[in-house]
């Protein structure tokens, strides 16, 4: 094991602090940084649950992100300013990125992930404890409005192919959130996972499922998957499962 002082770096939506053999994530609440990376602050992911670095030095909004064993196939994480294994980088800051990633690289080189790799791909782990502070958000979408309070989600459907038009489910009771993002001419979509409920293949006929827009709504809806992912309990499988 590579040993050393902590090094640490400050990005635009919060800090990183590398440690011997764990990466914390600082995320204070500040307007630069979203609700669903605070409210989960910090994020402390041990070197050994690390596979890879994904690093964009350019741009306006360079980022770091820490891709974890146990990912499904496939997975597409959420946007950096969403990800609470990503940290948003500030650009005029080039060469401090660019050594912090070099460093933390070396470090992943030096002492790589041991197989096989059994840590579940769920939103808790490793070391992210379930969320029960308030919250309230509400968006706006294609199919109605969403809103999550901490003890349930209401939707308010704009459409009568859906009965009831509106629906609470109590978070105690979902077991998971499948995010389906947007594709060209294509709406994206979140369906609440609820043990028992009959899933529907049409998703404008599904009372669990709201469909969004490309753009602001699914922005949105990425924030209130991932909040509430975070505010259940954990499982054996993923209880936030990104499709593409």
């Amino acid at each position: 094991m590579i040993s050393g002082p902590p090094s640490t770096l400050q990005g635009h939506d919060g800090d990183a602090v590398l440690h011997q053999d764990v990466v914390e994530l600082h995320f204070p609440r500040r307007l630069s940084t979203r609700q669903v990376k605070s409210a989960r602050s910090p994020r402390r992911v041990p070197l050994s649950a690390i596979t890879d670095v994904e690093y964009e030095a350019g741009g306006r909004r360079p980022y770091l992100r820490l891709r974890l064993a146990g990912e499904l196939p496939g997975h597409e994480p959420p946007l950096p300013e969403l990800d609470v294994d990503a940290l948003v980088l500030q650009p005029t800051r080039r060469a401090g990125n660019d050594a912090f990633v070099a460093e933390l690289r070396a470090r992943l080189c030096a002492d790589p992930v041991p197989e096989p790799r059994l840590l579940s791909p769920d939103a808790h782990a490793p070391g992210l404890p379930r969320v029960t502070e308030p919250v309230e958000l509400r968006v706006s979408t294609l199919d109605g409005v969403v809103t999550l309070d901490g003890q349930r989600v209401v939707i308010e459907f704009n459409s009568t192919m859906r009965k009831p038009r509106r629906r609470e489910i109590a978070v105690r009771e979902i077991q998971g959130v499948e995010f389906v993002p947007a594709k060209p001419h294509r709406s994206g979509l979140v369906r609440f996972l609820v043990p028992g409920a009959e899933l529907r293949p049409d998703p404008r006929r599904d009372p669990h499922t709201v469909r969004f827009m490309a753009g602001a709504e699914e922005g949105r809806m990425a924030e209130l998957a991932a909040e509430l992912a975070a505010r259940l309990v954990p499982a054996a499988e993923s209880v936030l499962v990104a499709q593409n």
